[in-house]
């Protein structure tokens, strides 16, 4: 394709240089006529020129660059400041979660007294208000609540003419001498009650 004096040549789509440098490049939207390397009127052609073929696009690669480094700058400050601020937020047991340790509670003792009918023996269970830990008599299973749950056991001293004041016990008959285990958290809590006469064990949501 020769260019023709006084005629503006539009630019091909996709065009692509032929054999020159970027220095050569600097009007958008023309092709540029070259001859031995020097740029001759970037509108109009000459005869026998040789003409090249550029469609600029100025500025695409650092404007991209740019915004990768805008980026990963802000995805750096978010991971900073989570890595700051998620340790130092509280992380107390819920309310949901407070009901599912006082119905493991409940359940380990059930699972004693059952023991107790089945076996036909005595179980005792083991109550540790300041180690807020309840370990069954039969299984050794443990259930561990965390520091921030308050404790508190009401158990019978003297349980069948023994001493027992650190655990309840249940005896083949099903029965037991009872206690009471309160659970609670900012104002909310849970009772296990264990009753003296029948072993018989509720769950009782409480208000403080």
């Amino acid at each position: 394709m020769t260019p023709v004096r006084g005629t503006s040549v539009p630019i091909p789509k996709f065009a692509k240089p032929c054999g020159t440098t970027d220095a050569n490049f600097g009007i958008e939207g023309h092709w540029q006529i070259y001859n031995s390397g020097a740029a001759l009127n970037p509108k109009f052609a000459s005869e026998g020129a040789a003409m090249v073929c550029e469609l600029r696009v100025r500025g695409t690669s650092a404007q991209a660059g740019f915004t990768l480094l805008e980026i990963v700058c802000v995805v750096a400050i978010i991971a900073l400041l989570a890595a700051v601020i998620l340790p130092a937020l509280p992380r107390g047991t819920s309310s949901t979660r407070l009901e599912a340790y006082a119905i493991e509670t409940a359940t380990l003792l059930k699972q004693d007294r059952y023991a107790a009918i089945r076996r036909r023996t005595r179980v005792a269970t083991e109550i540790s208000a300041p180690a807020r830990t309840f370990r069954s008599g039969v299984s050794g299973r443990a259930v561990q609540l965390p520091n921030d749950i308050v404790v508190e056991a009401l158990l019978a001293q003297r349980c069948d003419q023994r001493a027992a004041g650190r655990t309840i016990d249940f005896f083949p008959s099903g029965r037991s001498c009872g206690g009471t285990i309160e659970l609670t958290r900012l104002g909310k809590g849970f009772q296990v009650r264990v009753n003296w006469l029948t072993g018989g064990i509720e769950l009782v949501p409480i208000q403080l």
